[in-house]
């Protein structure tokens, strides 16, 4: 998505956008932190790791995802979290598949 693409979709979708992004921040299955790598192959030299909640392009992130549920194919979605280099981006996408079936219930 282009820098103006990604603005029209958020005035354009804006509630769902905000409420998928609470429910994914505040979901713990969705957003659970597993080890990717096996022991001792770590990619942080010193074996420590710090959350440090929302970014700022928190809403853009949520935003291309709730545009990849709603307008793309499943395939797509776990092809863009592959290539992000997300881990277990299948699980991951599930999770996001879930998160936006729900909201969509309750619309």
């Amino acid at each position: 998505m282009t820098v103006s693409e990604i603005g029209r979709y958020l005035a354009a979708h804006r509630s769902s956008v905000i409420a998928f992004g609470v429910r994914l921040f505040r979901d713990s299955d969705a957003t659970i932190e597993e080890q990717e790598y096996p022991e001792g192959e770590e990619q942080d030299s010193d074996g420590s790791s710090e959350t440090i909640g929302m970014a700022v392009g928190c809403g853009v992130t949520y935003a291309i995802y709730h545009n990849f549920l709603a307008n793309r194919t499943p395939q797509e979605l776990r092809a863009f979290l592959k290539n992000r280099r997300i881990p277990h981006h299948a699980r991951f996408a599930k999770e996001l598949e879930r998160l936006f079936v729900e909201l969509q219930g309750r619309q």
